[in-house]
């Protein structure tokens, strides 16, 4: 079976991410980790899942630094961080100002956010029929 994640967000320019979520942690730190987390993907689903799973357990529950435990989380599972960073930073038509530059991986999210009429996270969409769901990280 293929899984596909997609993270669905709200259009903003990038530069407005900049609204506190929880202690250290600001939208513009969700959205570099959402784009990790695309690229993640990208390359090997197995590897997001073992990421996934570990990040949302050592740096979100333990309100750590996410870009440091981030990179901790790749570590140990063995993704190759510099193929990450590359991924992210291509991602963006302005590789010089990511302030202000539009992202390739974000607006293929947002088109399928407004395609898919989602209103709410985290949703879960099987056969085209949308359920929104809770996840708990075990």
């Amino acid at each position: 079976m293929e899984f596909n994640i997609k993270y669905i967000n709200i259009y903003f320019p990038f530069n407005k991410f900049s609204f506190k979520v929880s202690g250290n942690v600001n939208g513009r730190d969700i959205v570099y980790e959402d784009l990790r987390q695309i690229c993640i993907h990208k390359a090997s689903a197995d590897d997001w899942w073992a990421y996934a799973l570990s990040f949302g357990k050592l740096c979100l529950e333990q309100g750590l630094d996410i870009k440091k435990c981030s990179n901790d989380v790749m570590d140990m599972v063995g993704i190759k961080k510099d193929d990450i960073e590359l991924c992210v930073d291509n991602s963006f038509l302005d590789k010089n100002n990511q302030t202000y530059s539009d992202n390739q991986l974000l607006r293929v999210e947002r088109e399928l956010f407004i395609k898919k009429g989602v209103q709410a996270w985290p949703t879960l969409i099987i056969n085209n029929v949308t359920f929104r769901v809770s996840f708990f990280f075990l």
